[in-house]
C-alpha cells in the first residue's frame, strides 16, 4: 500500500537540496515523541527532497496518526509514504517529502533477515526558469542491518533502474559504514556524494551510516554536503546536499 498526498507545481533553480533523515517515528533522545521538533529540524534546511526512514502510519505507539501527512502538514511540503512492515493496526517504512511534484510512486520490498525493509520509489518532475521541466527517480530507503541482506539489495536496486541514463538519486539510511562491502558494492554504478568525507550521522558510534547516491554521474554536480548537528529530535543526525542536476 503507498499513501499519497497532494502534489503542487513550483518553479525552482538547478540547485536541488536533498535530506536523508531517520526520524525514529519521531522519538528524541528524551523519549519523547514529538513531531513538531522532528518539523523544525527539515524546515531549518529547506530541503527540495527528503528521504524519512523509520516512519508511522496508523500506529498505536505514535497516536494512531499518519506522520507522513503530519509531517507535510507542518512543512508545507508534499508526501507519500511506503511501507516496509505492515501489522493489522497500522504500517511502519520509508516517506518522501518534496517540494516538487512527484508522480509514479512505488514501493518495493527489499531483503531483510531480521525485519522487513523497502525501497520507496518516485518520479519528481522540477520546472527550471518557469521553462525546463527536468524529470529524475528519487528514491527513499532504509536498508537491514544484515551485511547480506544489504548486499543483495543492491541488486534489487539495479532492477528497480532499468535504464541507468535516467538521472537518480538513493537517499537514505542504508545501515553501512563508507568502508564497507555493502558501499563498495553500490558504488560501481552510484557514485557517493559524500566520497572522501565522513559526517557523522549516528552519533551513538560515532560513523556515517546515511548516504545520498546518485547517478550517472555526468548529470549531477555535488555542490555541499553536510551534517545536522541536532541530536536531541531523534538517534539520528539529518544528512543534506545540494546537487546540481545537469542537462543531458
Amino acid at each position: 500500500m503507498i499513501v499519497m498526498h497532494s502534489t503542487q507545481e513550483e518553479s525552482g533553480t538547478k540547485t536541488i537540496r536533498v535530506l536523508s533523515y531517520n526520524i525514529h517515528h519521531g522519538e528524541g533522545m528524551d523519549n519523547r515523541i514529538d513531531l513538531r521538533r522532528i518539523a523544525e529540524v527539515i524546515k531549518s534546511i529547506s530541503p527540495d527532497l527528503v528521504s524519512l526512514q523509520e516512519v508511522d502510519y496508523q500506529l498505536e505507539r505514535t497516536g494512531g496518526i499518519d506522520q507522513a501527512e503530519e509531517l507535510a502538514s507542518l512543512t508545507g511540503l508534499n508526501a507519500a509514504f511506503g511501507p516496509a512492515i505492515i501489522r493489522p493496526n497500522g504500517q511502519y517504512g520509508n516517506a518522501i517529502l518534496s517540494r516538487h511534484p512527484v508522480v509514479n510512486v512505488r514501493n518495493y520490498p527489499l531483503p531483510g533477515a531480521r525485519e522487513p525493509r523497502a525501497v520507496l520509489a518516485a518520479d519528481v518532475d522540477i520546472l527550471f526558469d518557469k521553462t525546463e521541466k527536468m524529470t529524475f527517480m528519487f528514491l527513499a530507503t532504509h536498508l537491514s542491518l544484515n551485511e547480506e541482506s544489504r548486499l543483495r539489495s543492491v541488486r534489487f536496486v539495479e532492477a528497480v533502474l532499468p535504464d541507468p541514463k535516467m538521472p537518480a538519486l538513493f537517499v537514505g539510511d542504508l545501515n553501512a559504514k563508507p568502508e564497507s562491502q555493502t558501499m563498495d558494492a553500490f558504488c560501481k554504478t552510484w557514485t557517493n556524494a559524500t566520497e572522501n568525507q565522513v559526517h557523522i550521522t549516528l552519533p551513538s558510534k560515532p560513523t556515517q551510516i546515511d548516504f545520498i547516491l546518485f547517478r550517472p554521474a555526468d548529470r549531477w554536480r555535488v555542490m555541499d554536503t553536510w551534517a545536522v548537528d541536532e541530536r536531541m529530535a531523534s538517534d539520528h543526525c539529518s544528512l543534506v546536499a545540494d546537487m546540481e542536476l545537469l542537462p543531458a
